[in-house]
């Protein structure tokens, strides 16, 4: 997961509008809160990313998933349902 989170960043430096890597990278700091400590500063870093991929793209559903699940990890379900 530290190897995707990185590779993520390195395509984001390379293409700050890359709808992609921002979710993949808020699915990285999902992952890494959810299995791996439940550090705040991942939830944190974890939900900007989500919410940049949609705002990058509203219609990608990637980036929705992503954003929903960031959502779900706060217990914030409704809003999670609607990004879902």
């Amino acid at each position: 997961m530290e190897f995707a989170r990185q590779l993520f960043q390195q395509a984001i430096q390379a293409d700050p509008d890359y709808v992609l890597a921002h979710a993949g990278l808020a699915d990285c700091y999902s992952y890494r809160y959810l299995y791996s400590g439940r550090r705040e500063e991942d939830l944190r870093k974890a939900e900007a990313a989500s919410r940049r991929a949609v705002e990058l793209d509203p219609n990608s559903a990637q980036a929705r998933t992503s954003h929903g699940a960031v959502l779900s990890a706060f217990a914030r379900n409704d809003e999670a349902e609607a990004a879902f």
